[in-house]
C-alpha cells in the first residue's frame, strides 16, 4: 500500500469499497518493522519517510494526533484490528 493513500485515507477516509482488506493486510504488514503486530507512532512516520523519500508533506504532530484517535485501547499502539477500522471508516 503506498503511504500516500494511506495518508489520503488518514484524512479524507475513502470508503472501503475501494480498499481491500488484503491491500489493508500488506500496508500494516510493510508498516510494522519490527513484525511485532502492531504498530508505534514512530514505525508509521518512518514508513511514510521512505514512502514519500524524505519529502513529508506532513507534520509529525498531525499524525501523532490522527494516530492518538485511532488507538481506541489508548495504549499507544495500532494493533491491526484498530488499524483496519480506521482504514475502513467511511
Amino acid at each position: 500500500m503506498q503511504f500516500g493513500v494511506h495518508l489520503v485515507k488518514m484524512y479524507v477516509r475513502i470508503p472501503f469499497s475501494f480498499v481491500g482488506q488484503k491491500v489493508i493486510d500488506n500496508g500494516f504488514k510493510r508498516i510494522d518493522k519490527d513484525n511485532n503486530g502492531v504498530v508505534t507512532v514512530k514505525e508509521l512516520y518512518n514508513f511514510g519517510r521512505r514512502q514519500l523519500q524524505k519529502q513529508c508533506f506532513f507534520m509529525e504532530s498531525s499524525l501523532e494526533d490522527r494516530f492518538r484517535q485511532i488507538d481506541t485501547s489508548g495504549d499507544g499502539l495500532l494493533s491491526f484490528q484498530e488499524f483496519f477500522v480506521a482504514s475502513r471508516v467511511a
